[in-house]
């Protein structure tokens, strides 16, 4: 039998090992680290070697040869070393000052942010923000006192504080007073707070009056851009009547674009009445040898245009495939038998590249 239980517990000891490396997973959920009782019954459980050794001891059995009542000890110390390494006996002692572990929280008058000391905060001014009155989930990560901003516990260097209040702009939340905009830890440059608003598109926004306007993309000002002309093509890429933009660089400069017809195809490629473009950020190029008029998009990440077939790799380049029949080429879903997923009359392809004879 006391073999049987060592098995046993040995098994007990291995998932303790796993429950222990998984055990952040527990403190996941909207405020679980600061509720007492999700906290304090996850140590229990983490703790169960030492109970399960004292069990044994109290029915005089041992584990392997050695005393049950001192390998709960030594369980009691290497557990109580792990909860430090992983920070648990820091949450336990927050909670019993009545200091949040997450977010922020005022005790004694003073101010903390994930239980860390905020500085020079005034506490009886402090005031906090949750998704319930401004209805994103961004709102916690800020709070304001008589004199400063606070995003994740820093006070935002610069900000009027006067007049000051939230507002939700496009789907981001950003803060304005009577002339300042702030998003996150920074003033966005230049942004006037009566006319910033946001295109469609999440990442690129609009300030000042016509004639006047600046165009931004995540907060941040796009120089040289006609903002009369722009549009938004994706998240990431913008155009206006003589240039295309990745972000807030206008890219494919050394080229004759054709603003007006240029249009995204794929999450790869873009296209104009003369040329077919590689997207790739500041490396984005024209693909060589490819044709507006017969460019044909497959699954798999395989195109075609004319006598050529390309693939795109995992690394985003788009290459011509050699050997390849391109009037035959055909993209399949992956085959076991062949282990390919393209073919032509000839081969069998995999990624572009030739895994057998036909």
């Amino acid at each position: 039998m006391s073999v049987v239980i060592n098995i046993l517990v040995t098994l007990a000891l291995c998932f303790w090992g796993s429950m222990m490396m998984m055990s952040p997973m527990m403190f996941g959920a909207p405020g679980a680290m600061n509720n007492k009782q999700k906290v304090f019954s996850a140590i229990l459980i983490l703790s169960f070697p030492v109970p399960l050794f004292l069990l044994i001891g109290l029915f005089g059995g041992s584990y392997f040869g050695i005393d049950s009542y001192k390998m709960a000890l030594i369980s009691a110390v290497v557990i109580g070393f792990f909860f430090v390494i992983f920070g648990y006996t820091g949450m336990i002692s927050n909670l019993l000052r009545g200091i949040a572990n997450a977010g922020y929280c005022v005790v004694d008058q003073h101010v903390y942010f994930n239980a860390k000391l905020i500085e020079n905060a005034d506490a009886e001014s402090f005031t906090t923000y949750s998704l319930a009155n401004l209805n994103t989930y961004d709102a916690a990560l800020y709070a304001k006192d008589k004199q400063h901003l606070y995003y994740c516990g820093n006070a935002i260097s610069g900000v009027n504080s006067d007049n000051l209040k939230a507002k939700i702009i496009g789907t981001d939340l950003y803060w304005i007073n009577d002339s300042q905009v702030v998003k996150g830890e920074r003033i966005v440059a230049g942004a006037d707070p009566k006319s910033y608003k946001a295109y469609s598109y999440s990442f690129w926004n609009i300030s000042g009056r016509k004639g006047r306007q600046v165009i931004y993309h995540n907060d941040e000002p796009v120089p040289e851009i006609d903002a009369q002309s722009f549009k938004p093509i994706d998240d990431s890429y913008g155009k206006d009547q003589q240039h295309i933009f990745y972000a807030n660089i206008a890219i494919l400069t050394d080229i004759d674009v054709d603003t007006a017809s240029f249009t995204r195809l794929d999450e790869n490629f873009a296209s104009d009445n003369q040329h077919i473009f590689y997207l790739n950020g500041e490396d984005s190029h024209v693909l060589m040898g490819a044709d507006p008029s017969n460019f044909e998009i497959f699954q798999r990440d395989y195109y075609r245009s004319g006598e050529t077939v390309y693939y795109v790799t995992q690394y985003k380049s788009a290459k011509p495939m050699t050997q390849v029949d391109a009037d035959s080429f055909k993209v399949t879903q992956y085959d076991e038998q062949t282990h390919s997923d393209a073919y032509d009359k000839y081969h069998y392809y995999f990624r572009g590249e030739i895994v057998a004879t036909r």
